[in-house]
């Protein structure tokens, strides 16, 4: 079966592998199925998404500095915080980065 991720915002996203000039495997998400679809996500690689912008990525696993507990403590705080503004934390190296919405 091949690999999809519905983004935050319902799109649909599939992972496409391609080939390099050199002939090996390169794999990218997007939102038409094109080439040839990935069956599962390669080792070591993760998929990421954006929260900024929803867009989908294939990435190398980051080893966590910040513990997922950590960062669900955070999200559960910006879940209380009241008004027209949806808040997005994301782990970046050491930090938790929390995105605001327009």
């Amino acid at each position: 079966m091949a690999v999809e991720y519905t983004n935050r915002k319902g799109k649909k996203y599939y992972l496409n592998v391609g080939k390099t000039k050199k002939g090996k495997p390169r794999y990218y998400f997007s939102m038409k199925k094109r080439e040839k679809l990935a069956e599962e996500i390669p080792e070591g690689y993760e998929i990421y998404e954006n929260p900024a912008n929803a867009q989908v990525f294939l990435r190398k696993q980051i080893p966590p500095l910040i513990t997922e507990l950590e960062k669900r403590l955070v999200e559960n705080k910006l879940q209380k915080v009241t008004g027209p503004r949806l808040y997005v934390a994301d782990v970046k190296g050491e930090e938790i980065v929390i995105y605001e919405s327009n």
